[in-house]
């Protein structure tokens, strides 16, 4: 009897769950949640109402909120606990319950239990052979319990895909008997039942799948001619999903699955108007998955194109009030909302060009634009002007628009809000993309017609005006901001003062433009422009104004930054004073006034630099509240924050797709504080170091915040900068190194953890760091403990390469080599960036703990350097990275002459390396063998100056040229380490005149730096020698020192001996008279006035 009453307790709490009063509604949630104690209980309970309950809507709560439970880990892990005998009464209980349903809704829900509960008992290493006995019978019966039995693999194969693929033949004879059914409930169960094989079997299972492709389509028909739309829905957001993740199972079916999919777009009399989306989102999944597809399917992708047309103009001829007649506080994005037809067409015609060949699309382009502009329907021209507005990211130049500018212009002053906003919209895109090339081009075309529109009557249109110009402006000359500010800025004060507050918001962000463009020019506009912005600041306070608020800040900082700041300097401190003021003010999560503040603090810090640190006592604790936030998420797959309405969505028929949702704008937010915490301390140094201990109390539990990797990037970029605060401070050595050490646990805790290689890739570049920060501290033991540590990390990052390196092969074979899916290779040259990063580590560890580390080198030689040398070029590339470290830190002293000479002969074997990479790394090591090798490098030199010589002549790779320059560069930078280092050993004045024939150098600028000072110490050391005995030399150094002025080729310090060198060599009379004739007779004007300018330097 006492089951019983708890039986009914538990229903009648189910059906209070659903109650229309609140207060019910939350003591039955409460209630439920306590359940969970007793999790045997629960689950018997809930499937005994499963079968008792009358009413459709109970049962079915029932089997969802079991789905729910047994899905809790907490839930998964009690079965363990569950008494067998009750174990056994939960099982039989629920195939009873399938048994006895008559609603077909309800046994899908009790299908998706049974395959989660299977899932627990499967997971516990135990079986369950009733349920196979049922899903064979249930196969053999009626087409509905054939559907039902499908509905059970399905979820099985979700699961524990692995259980039901080792025997491929056997399933595919399953999914053959319910393609074979005449019930589309059945092809859609089956063809379900594949779609969840695909997206979790291995490359080699999927051959036995590829013979479902038809009906996988032929399903999709199905639905959509039975007018099924919930089906439909639901099938295709599972294609959604399969396509993402196996496009190239399709790849030979594209042409028919594509016509299909469009087909389905094409009706417009959808209850559910998201149906018409989906098929195209599919579409462009797919290519963007395969972008090889848009060179052969040029008719579907043409056809696809076409199809997001018709959608883009399918929207209702008659503008909402709300769009003509915004609120106070609306927002600009509502006018993006990816969900509407425009928006949606617009973003998927984007992601076409993006993963296509621009040219291909071109004609589309054409096309679309004949269609938009051949008819007077506002529709046609909205849709076209949105849809070509994606262009700008993709176009080589200015020039590529040129036939577009006019028409944009044109449609600025078209009769139709929409068509007038669409083309400033466009304008506004592809401006943030084609500068400076298109405000230098298009500049008087454009500027009038925006500036024009700043009058228009409707907010919104008014509104965009103000951001199209803001986008424009940002990269204009000087000159320009300066011509059109006493225009402009009237104007746009008039907005800020009359228009509502999403012009105001775009009104000051233009000024922000201005004044970023013309710099110290816009300093006339202080006195009256501050003040009135100050104003606003006051005057604008409620919270619809918020956002406009925080622009105006925004703005008042970046005219503080970008402006004169002597003539600012009246206006800083209040102007921090008001934003001390705005800080401290309550304002709720994701308040868009907090968001501006965050960065205009971040914009001034950067500024005032340690001035900034007397604010700092003000606002930290601000900061500190911020980041200490631990945002809130919900999820379907159990009750946490929110769940609960997800179980009543999914009662409800609605789905979210699984996913799990987080709080983006709380993410965002403490993103950015943890970034402006690093700025303070990397800014501040010793001003920071009383925040520190509470700053690390903040990052290290960001470090392991498994659901964002960002935050996690940003916590482990930040340790580094807290350890620099003390260190800047001068704490006592011991207390110093203490914290160092915190870190370094730290990191190397979540490192071992940490599943994303980008991140580790950051982790690591942060204990580099610290092992920087700290100097020599580790013992034999210590370093011997890190260095098998960073060998264990290639070990496991070679594992992961290795499997993403075969499956990349197993995707060649299912498709083409052009179609193949990116993100393999992505995935492996993150792979190859993680592992270069721990080069980086090892290589800070041979510097500051040389004795500690060299007897670790034949480790490292065993376990990577002789197996990477024999691999492919990446990690061959690893090899010398490492050979090149060895060499410049622990040099032949601690090395020994044998094994310097055996990473030499290394070196000289990669320098001639076609691959630049490898060639750059090569003959950078040989220049540090140079440096290192002391007396030994003479046994060398000839070989190692024959292979850098026969590097600088390799001829260039059109393809490359960056990755020939710098291997080029890395090649001449070494032959003049050679002569710097070993001028005894080399014939110094014979090398020298061809030499700097190959200067300058131009790429990489630190060899620049290096050369380039080399060529100016030997002017002033050894002048005859530089210039030669005729002095013939003296014009290519004149050329060096020409070209590089100005180019950041050379250091400041490098600069000052240039025009040192110069002026001494008017010391000798013969040399004076030699550049007196080359400059006289010899050099353009302009090279003259270079020449000039070093000399009065």
């Amino acid at each position: 009897m006492a089951e019983q009453s708890e039986i009914v307790d538990l229903y009648e709490t189910l059906k209070n769950v659903l109650h229309n009063d609140n207060q019910i509604r939350i003591q039955a949630e409460t209630k439920l949640k306590q359940y969970l104690t007793a999790p045997h209980k629960l689950l018997l309970y809930l499937v005994k109402i499963m079968q008792s309950s009358e009413e459709d809507y109970i049962r079915k709560l029932s089997s969802v909120l079991f789905k729910q439970y047994i899905a809790l880990q907490e839930v998964a892990k009690a079965w363990n606990s569950i008494n067998p005998v009750e174990q056994e009464e939960i099982k039989k209980e629920i195939l009873e319950a399938l048994k006895k349903e008559t609603n077909v809704k309800v046994s899908k829900q009790i299908c998706q239990s049974i395959s989660e509960l299977a899932g627990a008992i499967f997971d516990s290493k135990k079986e369950w052979p009733e349920l196979e006995e049922l899903v064979m019978t249930y196969m053999k019966g009626s087409d509905v319990m054939a559907e039902m039995a499908l509905r059970i693999l399905d979820g099985l194969f979700a699961v524990d895909t692995s259980r039901y693929a080792k025997n491929m033949e056997s399933l595919c004879g399953v999914l053959d008997a319910g393609f074979q059914r005449t019930s589309t409930a059945c092809a859609v169960a089956a063809s379900m039942a594949v779609c969840t094989l695909l997206v979790s079997v291995n490359m080699t299972n999927l051959k036995h799948l590829h013979k479902y492709t038809p009906c996988i389509i032929k399903t999709i028909e199905l639905l959509f001619n039975d007018d099924n739309e919930d089906g439909l829905h639901d099938y295709l957001d599972e294609l959604s999903e399969v396509i993402e993740k196996a496009p190239s199972f399709f790849r030979k079916d594209f042409p028919s699955f594509c016509e299909t999919l469009i087909r389905v777009s094409l009706k417009k009399d959808y209850a559910n108007e998201k149906l018409r989306q989906m098929p195209l989102e599919i579409i462009v999944i797919f290519v963007e998955n395969m972008p090889g597809l848009c060179k052969k399917h040029v008719v579907q992708i043409e056809s696809l194109c076409l199809s997001l047309f018709d959608l883009a103009v399918s929207i209702d001829s008659e503008v909402e009030s709300d769009w003509l007649k915004p609120k106070e506080g609306s927002s600009v994005e509502e006018d993006l909302n990816p969900d509407d037809n425009v928006n949606f067409a617009a973003g998927s015609f984007d992601k076409l060009l993006n993963c296509s060949d621009f040219t291909d699309l071109v004609p589309i382009i054409q096309k679309l634009m004949l269609l938009s502009m051949g008819s007077e329907d506002w529709r046609y021209r909205n849709a076209g002007l949105m849809m070509v507005a994606q262009i700008g990211e993709y176009c080589e130049s200015a020039d590529s628009i040129k036939e577009i500018v006019p028409i944009l212009a044109m449609h600025i002053a078209h009769p139709h809000p929409k068509v007038r906003f669409a083309a400033l919209y466009a304008i506004g895109l592809i401006s943030d993309y084609l500068f400076p090339d298109i405000q230098k081009t298009y500049s008087k075309e454009l500027i009038p017609s925006m500036i024009a529109a700043m009058d228009d009557k409707v907010p919104r249109v008014q509104s965009h005006a103000c951001a199209a110009l803001t986008n424009f402006l940002e990269h204009v000359s000087k000159g320009v901001a300066m011509e059109v500010a006493p225009v402009l800025l009237p104007k746009l004060i008039k907005v800020i003062k009359e228009g509502i507050s999403i012009a105001k918001e775009n009104a000051v962000s233009c000024i922000a433009s201005i004044a970023e463009s013309a710099y110290e020019k816009f300093v006339p506009y202080y006195d009256e422009l501050i003040p009135f912005l100050f104003a606003c600041v006051q005057q604008f306070s409620s919270r619809e104004y918020h956002k406009f608020r925080g622009q105006t800040i925004e703005c008042l900082t970046i005219i503080m930054t970008s402006g004169d700041n002597k003539a600012f300097q009246k206006y800083t401190h209040p102007l921090i004073d008001l934003m001390v003021s705005m800080h401290n003010e309550e304002n709720p999560k994701g308040d868009p006034q907090r968001f501006y503040l965050l960065s205009s603090w971040q914009r001034v810090c950067l500024l005032l630099e340690k001035d900034f640190a007397p604010y700092l006592p003000k606002i930290i604790e601000g900061f500190f509240k911020i980041a200490r936030t631990v945002p809130e998420m919900s999820t379907t797959k159990g009750l946490q924050s929110g769940s609960l309405e997800s179980v009543l969505k999914e009662v409800s028929g609605k789905s979210n797709n699984g996913k799990l949702e987080i709080n983006t704008t709380e993410i965002n937010e403490k993103e950015q504080a943890l970034e402006i915490l690093k700025i303070f301390a990397c800014q501040l140094k010793e001003k920071y170091a009383p925040y520190v201990e509470e700053t690390t109390k903040i990052m290290e539990p960001v470090l392991a915040f498994s659901v964002n990797s960002r935050l996690r990037r940003q916590a482990a970029s930040a340790l580094p900068e807290l350890l620099l605060c003390l260190k800047a401070a001068a704490v006592p050595r011991e207390a110093f190194v203490e914290v160092g050490k915190r870190y370094i646990n730290d990191l190397v805790a979540v490192h071992e953890k940490e599943l994303s290689s980008e991140t580790k890739a950051v982790q690591i570049m942060a204990l580099k760091k610290l092992y920087e920060a700290l100097g020599h501290f580790m013992t034999l033991a210590d370093t011997k403990n890190l260095v098998d540590k960073i060998l264990a990390c290639f070990k496991n990052s070679n594992e992961q390469r290795e499997a993403l390196c075969h499956y990349k092969i197993l995707e060649k074979e299912e498709c083409e080599e052009e179609e193949a899916n990116s993100e393999t290779q992505m995935f492996i040259e993150i792979e190859e960036d993680y592992q270069k990063t721990l080069t980086y580590l090892l290589a800070e560890i041979s510097k500051s703990h040389r004795d500690e580390f060299a007897p670790e080198v034949s480790s490292i030689f065993t376990t990577i350097v002789t197996p990477y040398l024999s691999g492919n070029p990446a990690y061959q590339r690893i090899a010398i990275f490492i050979i090149d470290d060895l060499i410049e830190n622990l040099t032949v002293e601690k090395l020994g002459p044998d094994i310097y000479k055996q990473l030499a002969a290394v070196l000289i074997k990669y320098a001639v390396r076609p691959e630049h990479e490898l060639r750059q790394a090569a003959c950078y090591g040989i220049g540090a063998l140079s440096k290192a090798g002391g007396e030994t490098f003479g046994e060398i030199a000839v070989q190692c100056l024959t292979v850098l010589a026969a590097a600088a002549e390799v001829k260039m790779n059109v393809a490359d040229k960056y990755g020939f320059s710098a291997a080029r560069d890395n090649a001449i930078s070494s032959i003049g380490k050679i002569l710097k280092y070993q001028e005894n050993t080399v014939p110094f004045a014979a090398i020298w005149p061809k030499w700097i024939c190959y200067l300058p150098i131009g790429i990489d600028r630190e060899e620049a730096k290096f050369a380039h000072e080399f060529v100016a110490d030997t002017l002033i050391e050894k002048p005859e020698i530089a210039v030669g005995p005729d002095g013939s030399q003296l014009k290519e150094i004149l050329r060096i020192f020409i070209e590089i002025h100005g180019k950041c080729l050379i250091s400041r310090e490098g600069e000052q001996k240039v025009s040192r060198a110069l002026k001494e060599l008017g010391k000798y009379s013969a040399i004076a008279a030699i550049m007196n004739n080359i400059y006289e007779k010899e050099l353009s004007p302009e090279s003259k006035n270079i020449l000039s300018s070093i000399l009065q330097s």
